[in-house]
């Protein structure tokens, strides 16, 4: 029998708001950050990704760092990809472009120098997309996002001829 191979990409999104609670913080790292990468960690040959928002990476550098060691391990191994996106997960329609460009870059800039990895892809934050977006993402470098099928279904796509047929 032919054995075949896909691509299947598996994307873990990791987000806090700004000034949240400490304790939830703590709380969530304990019941679902921490465990998923410890399981994960165990399997080098899975690969995903991840996305965090910009002041929850902050947070986790400063407060769990065997966390952050750990997947420093997951980067350096080609384990795992950490997405951009905007810092404090902004909608980036309603904020000028140099915010976009700035949040962008403040967030790719964390991910060099915490994890030495290159960002490629971005995380839209409430899964807003405007036509406009390809133009900024592509002058921080970026090359992918990830779209709701949605916006392909409001464009005259059918579900019959998304990836969910």
């Amino acid at each position: 029998m032919n054995k075949k191979c896909i691509n299947l990409p598996i994307v873990f999104h990791f987000h806090q708001p700004v000034d949240n609670f400490s304790w939830v913080f703590e709380d969530v790292h304990k019941k679902s950050y921490d465990p998923l990468i410890d399981y994960i960690y165990q399997f080098p040959e899975v690969k995903i990704t991840l996305h965090f928002s910009g002041n929850l990476l902050e947070w986790l550098i400063e407060n769990k760092p065997k966390f952050i060691d750990k997947l420093k391990i997951m980067a350096n191994r080609g384990q795992i990809e950490i997405m951009g996106g905007g810092y404090y997960e902004p909608i980036f329609s309603i904020i000028p472009y140099r915010d976009k460009i700035a949040q962008m870059k403040k967030l790719s800039d964390l991910i060099k120098r915490e994890f030495d990895l290159d960002v490629k892809g971005a995380w839209l934050s409430e899964r807003v997309w405007e036509p406009n977006y390809p133009s900024f993402l592509n002058d921080v470098g970026l090359k992918y996002v990830i779209v709701d099928d949605n916006h392909f279904r409001s464009t005259g796509i059918t579900e019959e001829d998304t990836l969910y047929s």
